[in-house]
């Protein structure tokens, strides 16, 4: 016996659960009178899948501001590695990752500089797997055969494109405390041979002012738009492309030029990525023999079809009391940049509604006191946005929060306002049936008449009758000319065994 069989690739996709890794680190300035706020920012170095886990090593970024001996403000940065390892019974040697980093709290200590940062892994993987299944019989065997679908990937990469910004130097900008850029991506789209990825680069920068001895921190933010089309053989338009991108920490720059009178900075933009494209092939969703029984192996295929990507955008705003224990807010200095967690994410009615808290600290004057204080805050958020399409599996969500200011009221009210930037991933699981062998066993009784009649009834198939009768359904059709099928009616089908040895 001779079947026809062919590979089938087909995707599993997973989502890797969190891991948390504390980081800690020394403010070591020998003039350090008080540590104000402390900022920091993860980034993944390194991934290596094994089996069953994945290794991991990265970087967090720490910015502080702190008072010096003088009562003055000065920044601080510091660079800090960390590793940690991923279980997920499915992984193996062959998935291809993506993680993300995200810094998820700080703790700090005022006076000796300790810096304890919470740092939260995540990510997901895409395996590929393959099969023979049956796609066309022979001679002795007859098969019925329809399409499946499957999702096929291209390429799966990472590229560092380098962004040039500029900004007019404010005449009191001599003494910059930080320069921060994050990128948002917000269109993905497919096309011949390549997509385009386009985005936003938010930045923000935080100068010190100081008016009659009191130092105050200003702060200004603002967009810059960036687009790249990259190459992707045997990508088309109705293909899927998943990225996310990041800033390259460890290679951003900026520097003042007077000449020019602009602060000019360097924005080095990773993206990775992975392209999908929709296959079809030819399977078998039935058989049977013409001249012996046939004992037919089926296997259940679970497939991943990863889906477009879903950008959003929302507002986030509220306020929060601040402790009866802290002093009275009289001035504010200024503010960290806030670090979010996503807690939640759900489809209902139409939107997706996101939950989560953002964390800051604010530093401020009271006049009782005639010092600085810093506090730090904790405000939970619960945003609804609209959505073209229901949400399926969540698999993966990356976020950012931009354009964000923060003021005080009536001394002890702290109000929050800002900009969510949102893009989820999702997957939707398709469990097909495919025949994957097929045995000839006993054989079937040999035919003793020359004239078969077929008693068809209305509805009937060609596929039906031809199982029935063990005959070819070409044979059916060229000995019944004029056949309408499915029939019509209830109608007789003559078969000549003779001529069909």
């Amino acid at each position: 016996m001779s079947i026809e069989k062919t590979k089938l690739n087909y995707l599993s996709k997973g989502k890797l659960e969190e891991e948390q890794v504390m980081v800690e680190t020394l403010l070591n300035v020998p003039d350090l009178e008080k540590l104000l706020w402390v900022e920091a920012d993860a980034s993944i170095d390194s991934v290596s899948p094994a089996e069953a886990e994945l290794a991991f090593t990265g970087q967090v970024h720490i910015f502080g501001a702190y008072l010096d001996a003088e009562k003055k403000i000065k920044p601080y940065e510091n660079v800090s590695p960390f590793m940690g390892k991923i279980v997920n019974n499915q992984l193996n040697t062959s998935a291809s990752v993506n993680l993300v980093a995200n810094t998820r709290g700080v703790e700090f200590a005022e006076k000796s500089g300790k810096i304890e940062c919470l740092v939260a892994v995540n990510g997901d993987f895409v395996l590929v797997n393959q099969t023979e299944i049956l796609c066309g019989g022979d001679d002795r065997v007859c098969v019925k055969t329809e399409e499946i679908s499957s999702q096929e990937l291209l390429k799966a990469d990472n590229f560092v494109i380098n962004e040039e910004i500029s900004y007019p130097i404010n005449d009191k900008m001599d003494n910059i405390l930080r320069v921060e850029s994050k990128v948002c991506l917000k269109s993905i789209i497919p096309e011949e041979n390549l997509f385009s990825v386009s985005g936003e680069i938010y930045t923000t920068i935080k100068y010190i002012n100081t008016n009659e001895e009191l130092q105050t921190i200003s702060c200004v933010s603002f967009s810059e738009p960036f687009k790249r089309e990259i190459e992707v053989i045997g990508l088309d338009a109705n293909g899927v492309v998943r990225a996310i991108a990041s800033v390259d920490k460890s290679s951003y720059k900026y520097e003042l030029d007077k000449e020019v009178n602009k602060i000019l900075i360097t924005v080095p933009i990773k993206i990775a990525y992975r392209a999908y494209q929709d296959i079809t092939l030819p399977y078998a969703v039935d058989a049977f023999g013409m001249d012996a029984n046939l004992a037919i192996t089926t296997t259940s295929l679970e497939k991943s079809i990863a889906q477009t990507q879903e950008f959003f955008e929302a507002k986030v705003e509220g306020s929060v009391q601040i402790d009866s224990n802290a002093p009275r807010i009289d001035k504010v200095i200024g503010f960290s940049s806030p670090m979010h967690t996503i807690t939640a994410v759900e489809y209902s009615s139409g939107k997706v509604y996101i939950e989560g808290i953002a964390v800051f600290n604010i530093t401020y004057l009271n006049d009782e006191l005639e010092d600085l204080a810093s506090i730090k805050e904790e405000m939970p958020f619960r945003v609804g946005i609209s959505a073209d399409s229901p949400l399926n599996t969540v698999i993966f969500v990356k976020s950012e929060m931009v354009d964000v200011d923060v003021v005080a009221r009536r001394g002890r009210e702290v109000f929050f306002d800002g900009k969510l930037k949102v893009q989820i991933c999702t997957k939707k699981e398709i469990c097909d049936a495919v025949i994957t062998e097929l045995e000839l066993k006993e054989p079937l009784p040999p035919k003793s008449h020359a004239i078969e009649i077929y008693f068809g009834k209305k509805g009937d198939d060609l596929w039906q009758i031809a199982k029935e009768l063990k005959v070819s359904p070409d044979v059916i059709q060229s000995q019944n000319q004029g056949l309408v099928l499915p029939l019509e009616q209830s109608e007789n089908i003559v078969i000549y065994n003779s001529k069909t040895r």
